[in-house]
């Protein structure tokens, strides 16, 4: 389900801060610290999603904060979690990417923003 909204100026900033590795198609999911975008990785050619922190709160300690989730949960490995792919920041935003996964990852895990479809 997309909740892409008609005008998005995040999404235009984020597509020029990951140019040119991956195509951003829309906003997907949001939570409290990030939005979360479908995104196409080019070289690997698969779909991926971008969480992103939020504007109104890039601070360095909420950046921080952001990033230190990847390692946390990169070593992660559970059919309900969602695979974190690579996180940091380009030079703007603080970004986390993550495979996007299979319809149970979507319901198990709706703050990470995975695409059902």
């Amino acid at each position: 389900m997309t909740i892409d909204p008609a005008f998005d100026p995040l999404k235009e900033r984020l597509q020029r801060a990951v140019a040119p590795d991956y195509r951003v198609e829309h906003r997907i999911g949001e939570g409290g610290m990030g939005v979360v975008y479908r995104a196409h990785e080019v070289l690997m050619n698969r779909a991926v999603a971008i969480k992103v922190l939020r504007p109104e709160l890039a601070t360095a300690d909420a950046s921080e904060t952001f990033l230190r989730e990847a390692p946390m949960m990169g070593n992660v490995r559970h059919k309900n979690v969602v695979v974190i792919l690579r996180s940091g920041r380009r030079p703007w935003p603080p970004v986390l990417r993550h495979g996007v996964g299979q319809r149970t990852h979507a319901r198990a895990s709706p703050r990470i923003g995975t695409d059902p479809t």
